[in-house]
């Protein structure tokens, strides 16, 4: 209800709310004529092989039996198929989808083929959505869905005259159809732009969207009147400024089939709009795939089939249509098909699909020869982009570029038509244009550039005409992605020069192999100046007599070619990559018997490719899944090699499905079997489902629960086994009744794997349920050992909590409380207060027990709580009751006198401080030296090894026993390290007189220090040998010998220090 969008618009995942749209049949203008006579005498195109398909109203009777004759209108007889969508039947009582369908490929049996169609001799798939009164809607969901349908039954063109008038706006049909489109590249849906002209932004919905033909309506009535464009067909842009429609066709006074369900006499009648004119215009882009397929293009795109319809798209000058194409009334011109595919001399079309695409940065370029002015030149690249999110003010995702570079030097941009051309790039339409109404003569490069491509690589279209040739030579080296081992690539080399030639040289080379490969092309067929040759890529040394290259993950191959006229060099490219790499393939259902109803999920394993697909088959019925990498679809991390996504089984499956799996990197891919098929019973009962498995909390057990559907059931069976694969075996018969099973005495930490089944009384034996495990483990709670604080302790401003637990432990809790009864509980208007919380690695954590810091301050009669969780969340708890605040700081230490100067670093010192508390001696704004406990009776002795000679202030720190502090005397300790000893320095005669006095003088004698006061010798010594020891102080002295003979004198010199 209305009352309730604004709630629903706010859940996740809601990106986009709309009203659902009313579907009109577009049957309130013209109808259609196209001059395809040309096409039909002289090229044979009449659709044939072609599956077209229409969504409408129905088709005349609804019933087209093909080995009866005359059970529907003759124009289609025995070549329909229907598909109902709507209503009772897809008969059409409104007549509207009858018209339609005659103009896209009604043979014209009743009228002689006067009324004949676009592609008389297509097969037509109907898919009728009106209903059963004959009212102008359709009745279209899913847009998606409707065009998988027809694509799934081998329709390539789908014609949609209907839609809703969303004046411009990309709304969620438009979105199905981008969607649709980009995931098979070769479906072209031609849409009716509408019927709300003339204004601007007028296009409707599903015509709004990006992938797809907009067909608008010029005048049917004559040639002269073709060049009107209808005042009723919906004009552009959208509203995020895409160009539309994207062509015209003829829309009034169109004659065409009559359903004998409406009233009214005759076969035929007549009408207008876009409706009539978006079959006509599908029914030449018929014509165009079946030329085509007929010129060897397999499975052309929809982007090149709509970059030829663009580029001989005929300009309209009548009224309405007075601006210059492309514009948002015409789009591109009037559809012609003749100059789309074979225009008159000198004109000629070349065309390109480009399937291997580009990415970001990424070019491909061609040149061709223009060799008259007489003619325009067109140029036209189209591509299916990604779908846009609906929420996205532009709705371009993949942008690529155009660009044409002149003879002359002159650039063009594509869809910039204002001088100077080259100014303005468009960031909004999927389609860029260049013409050039009197090209000059001469070599033309057009380039086509990826400037932005998000999603995957870009496939494209490009459509040249003009009056062009291509004597330049072209190199192109197919495919453009080689594998690395072993892969088979050809040079294509044309060169209109060469005709006749039989043959031409290039040389092939890699980053990796730059001297390369002569490799010679043959002309093929002969005398057609197109010429193939044949080389394999290898990553080792090459064989060249086998035309082998080498190359590396990543390497640029390059075929190069010197062209004598034009003269120039011309070179192709192709990538070499290693190939993708399937590790697995596998469903999550390998023992299961599956039903409507039933989804299985299908995971592929491998390296990381650029996209993935499941092929689920059996015999010639196929279901195609795309697997995504995106983390969104039960895949695991984005973009990891792992691949996922969901099937839905659905009642028309049944029997047993092989699983294929496809790996793609660019465009080489890999492809795997699972080694479990899908099983499908649609007779057996819907196995359980939502079997689950919890950990049972108390361990050696696990708690199984399901869902089932089955109406009969009589009882369950549960089977287990160690091993994913099995064997399985029955643990127990379990009540029809029951949901729940509790399976004991399993051991913990192995893993269980368990499957599920049911016997029903009508229907047998379901097959397992899916495969589910469990691992039973020890639930209960980690184990706790205080290490400190302890029951009991006294406790200090900065507490260290440490514990000893057990190695399950995952976190920790603490909080405290005031328990002045010391019962483990708070005090009556108290409360647990939060610490915090921590991991064992964290411990010990210093608690801060300061009031001011959120600690319970100083007092006595704490309790500290202390709770644990292991990894599975089991908890217990630990409680140390009748702790002691202290947040009261010692008084600093008293020290004994230390020296002021010594000749050691290592420094003992003496003093007096709280009993058991500590004492720290450090360097004055900087290094701990040591600390110590102070004794019972308050006396310290602490030992400090200093760094080496120097001048140093320390000093002394006391804490209390539970590390209150630091309380710092009020002064250091200024100590001077003097290491180096004093240099003695005196002289003497060699030979002296007995009796003589003889003056001993030391005082050149010098001392260094790291203190100038103490830079002094302190003590001379002397001590003579004279037949006995003398011994002298002073640094001078008086001696006189009494003995003769050799005599020595010794001087002991002594720095403040003790040196």
């Amino acid at each position: 209800p209305l009352n309730r969008i604004e709630g629903v618009a706010v859940l996740d995942g809601v990106e986009w709310i709309e009203p659902a749209p009313l579907l009109k049949v577009r049957n309130d203008v013209a109808a259609v004529i196209m001059n395809v006579s040309g096409a039909r005498s002289q090229m044979g195109l009449k659709g044939e092989g072609e599956i077209v398909a229409v969504c409408d109203s129905g088709l005349d009777t609804g019933v087209d039996n093909h080995s009866v004759n005359g059970d529907i209108h003759l124009d289609f007889d025995n070549r329909v198929i229907f598909f109902n969508l709507y209503g009772s039947s897809p008969d059409d009582r409104n007549g509207h989808g009858t018209h339609v369908s005659g103009s896209l490929a009604g043979n014209g049996a009743r009228s002689s083929g006067r009324y004949a169609g676009m592609a008389p001799n297509a097969t037509i798939i109907m898919q009728a959505a009106g209903d059963d009164y004959g009212s102008p809607y359709v009745y279209v969901t899913n847009f998606y869905n409707v065009l998988n349908q027809a694509y799934q039954n081998g329709a390539r063109i789908h014609s949609d005259s209907w839609g809703s008038d969303d004046n411009g706006y990309y709304n969620g049909q438009s979105r199905y159809v981008d969607l649709f489109t980009w995931r098979y590249t070769n479906m072209t849906v031609f849409v009716a732009a509408g019927n709300t002209g003339p204004s601007a932004s007028t296009v409707g919905s599903p015509a709004t969207a990006k992938n797809i033909m907009a067909v608008g309506a010029c005048g049917g009535y004559s040639v002269r009147n073709a060049n009107n464009l209808a005042s009723f067909s919906a004009r552009g842009p959208t509203q995020d400024g895409r160009l539309k429609p994207d062509v015209v066709a003829p829309g009034t006074y169109i004659t065409s089939c009559k359903s004998s369900l409406v009233g009214g006499n005759g076969y035929y009648f007549t009408t207008q709009g876009t409706s009539m004119a978006t079959p006509l215009a599908a029914g030449v882009g018929t014509l165009i795939r079946e030329y085509l397929r007929e010129s060897g293009v397999q499975n052309p795109s929809a982007a090149l089939i709509k970059a030829l319809m663009l580029v001989g798209g005929r300009e309209m000058t009548g009224s309405g249509a007075s601006a210059t194409i492309p514009n948002n009334s015409e789009g591109w011109g009037r559809v012609n098909i003749t100059e789309s595919i074979s225009p008159a001399p000198p004109k000629t079309v070349l065309y390109r699909d480009v399937k291997d695409g580009l990415d970001t940065g990424e070019t491909y370029v061609k040149e061709i020869y223009v060799h008259s002015s007489s003619a325009p030149l067109k140029i036209v690249v189209a591509w299916t982009d990604y779908p846009a999110s609906l929420s996205s003010s532009v709705k371009l995702v993949n942008d690529l570029d155009l660009e044409v570079r002149g003879p002359g030097g002159e650039v063009y941009y594509g869809n910039d038509f204002t001088s100077p051309y080259n100014d303005t790039r468009d960031r909004r339409n999927n389609v860029e244009g260049v013409i050039i109404n009197r090209p000059a003569t001469g070599t033309y490069v057009v380039t086509v550039k990826g400037y932005n491509v998000p999603q995957s690589t870009q496939p494209f279209a490009l459509a040249i005409s003009g009056a062009i040739s291509t004597p330049i030579g072209v190199v192109i080296i197919n495919p453009r992605f080689i594998s690395t081992e072993g892969g088979v690539a050809t040079v294509n080399l044309d060169d209109s020069n060469l005709t006749g030639a039989g043959s031409a040289t290039v040389t092939v080379t890699s980053t990796s192999d730059e001297t390369g490969l002569m490799l010679t092309l043959t002309e093929t067929p002969s005398g057609s100046g197109h010429f193939e040759g044949v080389f394999v890529v290898v990553n080792r040394t090459p064989n060249r007599a086998l035309n082998e290259v080498m190359a590396a993950d990543g390497d640029v191959v390059t075929a190069t070619y010197t062209d004598s006229f034009p003269p120039g060099v011309r070179r192709g490219t192709a990538l070499a990559l290693d190939p993708p790499e399937i590790v697995s393939i596998e469903h999550d259902a390998p023992f299961s018997v599956l039903t409507a109803g039933d989804r299985v999920k299908i995971t592929l394993r491998g390296s990381r490719g650029t996209s993935a697909t499941a092929r689920v088959f059996r015999g010639m019925q196929i279901f195609n899944v795309t697997l995504f990498d995106d983390g969104a679809h039960g895949d695991g991390l984005p973009l990891d090699g792992v691949y996922s996504n969901e099937l839905q089984i659905t009642s028309v499956m049944n029997g047993t499905y092989i699983l294929e799996g496809t790996l793609n990197r660019y465009l080489l891919s890999v492809n795997a079997t699972a080694p479990y098929p899908i099983v499908i019973n649609q007779s057996a009962p819907r196995a359980p489902y939502n079997l689950r498995v919890e950990v049972d909390t108390r361990g050696e057990a696990l708690n199984l629960t399901w869902d089932a559907d089955s109406e009969y059931i009589e009882y369950f069976v549960l089977y287990r086994s160690e091993e994913l694969y099995g064997p399985y075996s029955p643990v127990a018969n379990i009540s029809k009744h029951a949901r729940y099973y509790k399976d004991t005495g399993l051991e913990n930490g192995r893993t269980y794997y368990y499957a599920l089944a049911l016997f029903d009384t009508f229907r047998g034996w379901s097959g397992f349920s899916r495969i589910v495990s469990g691992v039973p483990r020890d639930l209960t709670g980690p184990i706790i050992e205080p290490i400190y604080p302890r029951e009991g302790y006294t406790i200090g401003s900065l507490t260290p909590i440490n514990l000893s637990l057990s190695a399950d432990t995952a976190l920790i809790n603490l909080k405290y409380t005031r328990d002045g009864d010391r019962d483990g509980l708070p005090d009556e208007n108290e409360s647990w207060h939060e610490i915090g919380n921590l991991t064992p690695g964290e411990l010990p954590y210093i608690w801060d027990t300061r009031e001011e810091a959120g600690g319970p301050g100083e007092g006595d009669n704490i309790t500290l709580l202390i709770q644990a969780w292991d990894f599975y969340n089991n908890s217990r708890g630990l409680k140390l009751v009748g702790l002691t605040v202290d947040n009261t700081p010692p008084g600093p230490p008293t020290l004994d006198d230390l020296p002021l100067i010594v000749n050691t670093t290592h420094l003992i010192a003496q003093g007096w401080a709280e009993p058991l508390g500590y004492v720290e001696a450090h360097l004055e704004g900087g290094e701990r030296l040591n600390t110590t406990q102070v004794g019972e009776l308050g006396i310290f002795i602490i030992e400090m090894d200093l760094p080496g000679e120097g001048v140093y202030s320390i000093r002394f720190s006391s804490y209390d026993r539970v590390w209150n502090g630091p309380a710092e005397e009020p002064s250091p300790h200024r100590v001077v390290v003097d290491l180096t000893p004093p240099q003695p320095l005196f002289t003497l005669p060699e030979v002296v007189s007995s009796g003589v006095l003889l003056t001993l003088d030391a005082s050149q004698s010098g001392d260094s220090s790291p203190s100038e006061e103490y830079a002094r010798v302190e003590n001379y010594t002397w001590i003579i040998d004279d037949e006995e020891p003398v011994t002298l102080y002073g640094a001078r002295a008086h001696y006189a010998f009494r003995y003769t003979g050799e005599r020595s004198v010794t001087l002991l010199v002594r720095d403040a220090a003790g040196n």
